[in-house]
């Protein structure tokens, strides 16, 4: 998985090191994303009220 990236001069989130002619602020690595997606989808899947999570109907 890529890196996520801040502009630093419009806020907008990237996946690009550059952003409106200028270096961007790494803000999580591609492994540590990849580690907080799979955390995410086993609690919204598994434990939901674990991490606090109230999902509706449709889940």
């Amino acid at each position: 998985m890529r890196a996520i990236y801040r502009c630093r001069v419009c806020g907008s989130f990237t996946e690009e090191q550059s952003h409106c002619s200028s270096h961007a602020e790494l803000l999580l690595d591609g492994h540590r994303r990849e580690r907080l997606s799979k955390l995410m989808s086993g609690m919204l899947r598994h434990f939901p009220e674990a991490g606090g999570l109230k999902l509706d109907p449709q889940g």
